[in-house]
């Protein structure tokens, strides 16, 4: 029976017909409300899995598939790709079948024990803060000297002045270019140097200070003097926390660190935490900076320029499209080997070719003879998004513009627009104020919990206010990657098996860790890759995992057996920088013709338009 909705009223006598048909239209309107409000809503005779989950939470895969009978062979009516089950029959087991409320009951034990056992882990691994390290370096006797500078302002070469007047001494730098341009510097000056990277170990007869990359510190070894290069990367995501634990532990009687203006506040505060005496010597920067007019292409090129780009594929096409130009590129970026990037800086300085193409590897302390540098585009993809250079990115790369000695003036571009260059150049670079920790590996080692519970805790702890945890995302995926259930392994052995330097973002490499991994673990011998050498892709692949052969080898005494191999693939991907490559060139997908450096559609403008 109907109820007369209490906002209907009688109509006029004198009302129009149209306001009467309105009116009418009102009524009934309100009386379907009134029914929808009266008459209860009919249940459905089929439940889905989404609302059966919804309904009860606590419901896994594993009890659905045990307890519930198979899906109906039925579609949902509305929903032509949904099964379902009938609704009374299902939801009489959930409500009354005493074998799965006993197994809801554990479950729900389970969850609780994890959930204690989850917050045992946190609390294990959140104590571990810098202050041990702090109350370490205490105890040390040291004297610091920060040496304060934009790029190409002589930090370095001033520091390095010190190290080759110590009987005992040590570089340390962020890269393997690095370490070896100063290894080739001070033995040309007659200073003995022995090398130490992760690659390569070259000792020389008589030397007493080691060049080495950060990673391979020896914190054993007591020093004269010690250089710590580039230390504004103490806030670097993945390797931020070794220039933390080179300023706590390396044990030297002087101590020079060379980093750039904006790490000055950070860097004094943490020694005042280590109660370390230090002194500052400010470095102006030797030749001036500029930005000059923009470029709308390739075409402004000159000789003594350097192009930037952001990708293996960008410096390669760059390279090609100056080729075509009678241009003599020389090629920097970093999957490039050690040696290949020796060769290509060789080329360049020694005249051999007349501009570099390289990505932001350049801009870490490589010195070499450039005019001008030409930034190719203004925005990168740092792994997780394509987003705008930051202004110490720009301030960085730009800084290599101008060598000393050589060219009075040093003078940055870019090709389309130049506008957050000069925005870069004329402002002050934001100061940095966080610092990265390592992951407490061997503690985590020694401890009752698992490492892989550990270092997801490790991963989800709540961010502090002074410092940030080093990213341990790659550990973890590699713990992942590896079959433990069918293999068991050791903590201290899982421990350096994840903490290998192993590029996870190229899968074929990955693949080859397991493979080695499982070696190692039931101690057979460690396989030989073979990803070929047709291509420079393949065989910088093929480097790449001959270089991961070796880090095995050398972190679990395997003899390495692939020596001669390193070297051949090395003059096969220096053969073929020397070809052409024009085939790497970008060109419209649709008629072929190359395409502007700014174009990123992979369509040409008259395609673009005729699409």
């Amino acid at each position: 029976m109907l109820r007369r909705s209490p906002h209907s009223r009688a109509v006029s006598r004198d009302a129009s017909p149209g306001s009467e048909l309105l009116h009418f239209e009102n009524i009934l309107s309100y009386s379907k409300l009134t029914i929808s409000i009266i008459m209860p809503k009919r249940e459905r005779p089929y439940i889905t899995k989404r609302e059966l989950k919804r309904r009860y939470p606590w419901l896994t895969e594993l009890m659905i598939e045990k307890y519930l009978p198979p899906l109906e062979n039925g579609l949902v009516p509305g929903r032509h790709s949904t099964l379902a089950w009938p609704r009374r029959k299902v939801l009489n087991i959930c409500e009354n079948d005493k074998d799965l409320k006993a197994d809801k009951e554990r479950i729900a034990r389970q969850v609780e024990r994890d959930a204690r056992r989850r917050a045992q882990r946190a609390a294990f691994i959140s104590q571990f803060t810098p202050d041990r390290k702090f109350e370490y370096a205490r105890a040390l006797h040291r004297h610091f000297v920060l040496h304060i500078g934009p790029t190409n302002s002589g930090k370095t070469y001033t520091a390095l002045i010190a190290l080759k007047q110590a009987e005992r001494g040590a570089y340390l730098g962020p890269l393997r270019l690095l370490a070896l341009e100063v290894f080739d510097k001070l033995n040309a000056d007659n200073c003995p140097c022995s090398l130490l990277t992760g690659e390569e170990s070259i000792p020389v007869a008589g030397a007493q200070i080691t060049s080495s990359t950060i990673e391979m510190a020896d914190y054993r070894a007591r020093y004269n003097t010690a250089v710590i290069d580039e230390a504004q990367m103490i806030a670097d995501p993945d390797r931020g926390s070794r220039w933390l634990d080179a300023l706590c532990r390396i044990d030297a009687a002087e101590v020079h660190v060379c980093l750039a203006p904006e790490a000055e506040e950070l860097i004094c505060e943490l020694l005042g935490l280590m109660n370390a005496e230090y002194e500052i010597v400010r470095h102006e920067r030797l030749a001036p900076l500029r930005t000059v007019p923009a470029l709308e292409g390739l075409s402004g090129i000159r000789v003594a320029d350097a192009i930037i780009a952001f990708s293996r594929r960008g410096v390669l096409g760059i390279a090609g499209a100056l080729e075509q130009r009678g241009f003599k590129p020389a090629v920097i970026y970093g999957s490039l080997p050690p040696e290949a990037r020796r060769s290509e800086v060789y080329k360049y300085t020694s005249g051999e070719c007349d501009v570099v193409v390289a990505t932001d590897a350049i801009g870490m302390g490589i010195s070499l003879p450039i005019r001008r540098i030409v930034f190719s585009e203004l925005r990168k993809f740092d792994g997780t998004r394509v987003r705008p250079l930051t202004h110490t990115e720009i301030l960085q790369i730009a800084g290599r513009a101008g060598r000393y000695g050589m060219f009075d003036i040093g003078e940055v571009t870019a090709i389309g627009e130049s506008e957050p260059l000069i925005h870069a150049l004329a402002g002050t670079p934001p100061s940095i104020y966080r610092y990265r920790i390592a992951f407490p590996g061997q503690e985590a080692i020694d401890s009752e919990f698992s490492l892989r519970g550990l270092l997801e805790e490790w991963q989800h702890l709540p961010q502090e206010d002074w410092y940030d945890r080093e990213d341990m995302s790659d550990s973890l995926m590699l713990l992942k990657s590896f079959p433990s259930k069918r293999i068991r392994v050791e903590k201290e052995l899982m421990y350096k098996l994840i903490t290998l330097p192993v590029d996870t973002g190229n899968l074929s490499i990955v693949d080859y860790w397991v493979t080695c991994a499982k070696a190692i673990a039931l101690g057979e011998p460690l396989p030989v890759p073979n990803f070929g050498m047709t291509t420079l892709e393949r065989c910088e692949t093929q480097y790449r995992a001959l270089d991961l052969y070796h880090h095995f080898c050398r972190r679990f005494d395997r003899e390495d057996r692939c020596e001669g191999f390193r070297r051949d693939v090395i003059r096969q991907i220096t053969k073929l920088l020397t070809e052409p490559k024009d085939g790497f060139i970008r060109t419209c997908r649709r008629c072929g013709k190359e395409l502007p450096i700014t174009n990123s559609f992979g369509l040409c403008e008259d395609c673009f338009n005729q699409k």
